[in-house]
């Protein structure tokens, strides 16, 4: 539990530093949308890798293409959700479940691009199954650090962000 205090704290500090250099130095916290006067400011530490879009289509990834046939579903499910978020006041989200295979990924994912495309959203997707992550699978990526590196080696939270080409 220590550990994960000491991370936590140190995600804070790391918060509060880009706070005081984001791009437009207005004190925003950085991620792709716009500062006061209009102008994007984006997180500068994120390394971008941006799969093919055949990728998303062989992982069932259809949030994003506009034209599948199942992409309303997700646009569906983000009106329900988002709705329930600005009700409660809450801004974050979890989905599990008590079994494997059961479409947490696929559906987090899913999610994830949809609450993206919405004008005023910004997302961060987090695989937190430490024992079996899969969600990098479904965007094609082979990420070089994650969530237990930054918890238990002190890598840097910069190290472990991927952005896979799709803005906010």
């Amino acid at each position: 539990m220590e550990k994960i205090q000491k991370a936590l704290e140190r995600a804070r500090q790391q918060r509060l530093s880009m706070l005081e250099t984001d791009v437009g130095g207005k004190g925003h916290p950085p991620a792709s949308r716009s500062n006061r006067s209009g102008r994007p400011v984006v997180y500068q530490q994120t390394r971008v890798v941006a799969p093919p879009s055949e990728i998303f289509l062989d992982g069932r990834i259809v949030a994003g293409l506009s034209q599948h046939e199942l992409a309303d579903t997700f646009r569906s499910l983000r009106a329900q959700v988002l709705q329930r978020l600005t009700l409660g006041g809450y801004s974050t989200l979890a989905i599990t479940s008590a079994n494997r295979g059961d479409g947490k990924s696929l559906t987090s994912a899913n999610l994830a691009i949809s609450l993206a495309m919405h004008v005023d959203r910004t997302v961060l997707l987090v695989d937190l199954d430490l024992r079996r992550p899969s969600l990098h699978k479904y965007f094609g990526i082979e990420p070089e650090a994650g969530l237990t590196d930054y918890l238990l080696n002190d890598t840097p939270l910069s190290s472990c962000l991927i952005n896979p080409g799709i803005e906010r």
